[in-house]
């Protein structure tokens, strides 16, 4: 699969097709332009907004990425801050992670962090190269059962605001 990265400036309804597939096969927190776009005006950040386009040029997923200075500024973490696509397929997130690890390596990470909760997503990170340092434990209270008990969550460090740090 052939994923290509083109920056944006802020999203739009563009992206909503886009939400609207993945909500088919995973639970997701809100992915609405306005939530995305208030992490691209975030004061002295370097987040930045990304389509991926198929080799037709047809728009498959979209990104965020982060760089966060660590070690009193001696080092970058590039950071997936959300990337979501279309399908579920390994090769097309495989090809988004590689994409994204290579904009994030231009512009100076000296590593790349990502959260995956959802196989596909997990998957596709051990084919590009990444390993587990620890496992995140996720509990949600559901007393009136409206979530599917087996559903599968799609959670990335926008929903600890750990995107930021």
């Amino acid at each position: 699969a052939v994923l290509v990265i083109e920056r944006v400036r802020e999203f739009g309804a563009e992206i909503s097709p886009i939400v609207a597939k993945a909500k088919a096969h995973a639970i997701l927190t809100g992915r609405d332009p306005a939530r995305l776009n208030a992490f691209l005006r975030f004061p002295r950040q370097a987040f930045s907004g990304w389509h991926l386009r198929d080799d037709a040029g047809g728009l498959r997923g979209f990104a965020v990425l982060n760089l966060v200075p660590q070690d009193e500024g001696r080092t970058r973490t590039g950071r997936i801050v959300d990337c979501l696509i279309d399908d579920v397929k390994v090769p097309l997130w495989q090809a988004a992670i590689l994409a994204l690890t290579r904009e994030l390596a231009h512009h100076g990470a000296d590593m790349a962090q990502v959260y995956a909760s959802t196989p596909w997503m997990s998957e596709a990170l051990g084919q590009c190269g990444f390993i587990s340092r620890f496992g995140a434990k996720f509990h949600i209270r559901d007393p009136g059962g409206l979530i599917p008990h087996g559903a599968t969550f799609h959670l990335t460090t926008l929903e600890g605001d750990y995107g930021y740090t």
